[in-house]
């Protein structure tokens, strides 16, 4: 299919990877994916439905149960992940321009660190793949007690549209890393930059049928997905909802999740901050892909001695930032991904400016949107809501006050909204950094080759490094023995 988009000149194939083979669906039906910046379309691709979940599952248990992957040597396996890396990295400049026109982001912002990151995570888990170890248990004297690490089987990967590469990548890598096998179900806005992956998998040289891409709708392959009986894991990034669906689905079967989910993460700046700092790291945090961001800092929390110079300056930030086609130098924010996007985020402005008409003695509130390229609207201000208001809001802005000398009535404020992927906290004074962190103890970064660990519900991911090989094994433990008969577990594959 060729691209209507006229600067994307390489498409990857736009069918569906099953068992090593590209192919239709079983309806045979196709579906439009748009570059939301001149809402063009800039190719079709296949529609996976239930059936085609069924064979891809069918292809991944396969290749666990007789393909050469989950037995062949971890250094062997980290040379194909080393490949895959390599062949992005010779490729750069094509994946770059295909992720920014499949998603809106701009392209210096997708050189930067979205295709970077991708590259980084492979190389990382590939030298994991040969320092996987067991364990051996002191039972008892007489005996022979030992865990191995196994692969924990076909893993079912979901990931949502705004880092389509790096959230596919940051699952698939510690996975392969690891002898499991995959079924890949992209974001249906944002799918080629996944196919584009398993082209290039393939020509790395992973066997048939290990990884496996049907992009497809949430209610239709999505739900076929993640209750099928054929899955031992599955690992998600979205909204806190569909976890919540997922969580109820994968209870039918008891399978395996992991889920990392998004939300409205509190930022917390005192008096003491380097302002000028802290005025940088929340419009990052803010606006960075048009807000379109899990873990995006938009309840920011001030002490009241430095709220309005603050608040100003952030405003004056906003008002400077460009908004137009990501493919154009000089531009800092993108569209967002689809008209129902924006529709959305210019209902919640409405939404604050209504309550804070009803709020207007609670704290002060400022309000950023941005839209799609082709109807321009700079990022805007109006005064908003108090803090009491819990809406999952997209790019809306939530201003607080809190007083100096009562840093303890900060937290109330940070955990009013359920979902909090990460908290952010300025100060000069370590001292406040301690005393926040110990009453919170809840929230952690994002590294960039590492699992998210949220707050409240945010994140169902552990937080040390070894959380995302942990994940995608399962221990065995033999029984005790008599040391006259030792024995050794030669399945590393999952049942």
């Amino acid at each position: 299919m060729k691209a209507i988009a006229s600067d994307l000149t390489v498409l990857p194939p736009t069918r569906l990877l099953i068992g090593g083979e590209w192919g239709e669906g079983a309806r045979n039906k196709r579906f439009a994916t748009i570059d939301p910046a001149t809402e063009n379309v800039i190719a079709e691709v296949s529609e996976a439905t239930g059936a085609d979940i069924d064979a891809a599952v069918g292809a991944a248990r396969t290749a666990l149960k007789r393909g050469p992957w989950p037995a062949m040597a971890g250094a062997q396996r980290g040379r194909i992940l080393n490949r895959v890396a390599a062949i992005m990295r010779e490729r750069i400049d094509d994946l770059v321009l295909l992720e920014s026109v499949d998603g809106g982001k701009p392209l210096a912002a997708t050189r930067r660190m979205d295709v970077p990151a991708a590259i980084d995570c492979f190389e990382y888990y590939a030298g994991w793949a040969d320092k996987i170890s067991g364990e051996m248990v002191p039972a008892r004297r007489d005996a022979l007690t030992y865990v191995m690490r196994v692969p924990v089987g076909v893993v079912a990967v979901i990931v949502p549209w705004n880092f389509a590469l790096m959230n596919a990548v940051w699952k698939i890598a510690p996975a392969l890393a690891c002898g499991c096998t995959i079924v890949l179900k992209p974001a249906e806005l944002t799918p080629l930059s996944a196919l584009w992956l398993g082209a290039v998998a393939l020509e790395a040289g992973l066997p048939p049928g290990v990884l496996n891409i049907v992009p497809g709708y949430g209610a239709d392959a999505g739900a076929a997905l993640v209750s099928h009986s054929g899955i031992d894991k599955i690992s998600f990034t979205g909204s806190p909802q569909t976890g919540q669906f997922i969580m109820r689905a994968a209870a039918e079967n008891i399978t395996r999740i992991g889920l990392e989910l998004g939300g409205k993460s509190p930022s917390v700046i005192f008096a003491d901050a380097n302002l000028d700092a802290a005025l940088r790291q929340t419009a990052s945090g803010a606006f960075f892909n048009a807000g379109q961001v899990c873990s995006a800092a938009t309840r920011v929390i001030v002490d009241r001695a430095v709220h309005d110079p603050f608040v100003e300056k952030l405003a004056a930030r906003a008002r400077s930032l460009r908004i137009g086609n990501p493919l154009e130098d000089g531009v800092n924010l993108g569209p967002v991904i689809s008209q129902k996007q924006m529709t959305r985020v210019l209902d919640y402005i409405g939404v604050g400016k209504e309550e804070a008409r009803q709020l207007s003695l609670a704290a002060n509130g400022m309000a950023t949107a941005v839209t799609s390229c082709s109807r321009r609207f700079s990022p805007a201000s109006a005064e908003t809501c108090g803090w009491r208001a819990k809406r999952f809001s997209v790019r809306l802005l939530r201003w607080f006050r809190f007083p100096t000398k009562t840093k303890r009535s900060v937290l109330p404020m940070a955990r009013t909204t359920v979902w909090q992927p990460r908290s952010g906290l300025r100060t000069s004074t370590a001292h406040s950094v301690c005393r926040i962190a110990l009453m919170q103890a809840r929230c952690g970064s994002t590294p960039m080759v590492r699992p998210m660990r949220g707050c409240r519900g945010a994140a169902w991911a552990a937080s040390p490094v070894l959380a995302a090989i942990s994940a995608a094994l399962r221990s065995t433990i033999t029984p005790s023995r008599k040391q006259s008969g030792y024995s050794s577990q030669a399945d590393w594959r999952a049942a």
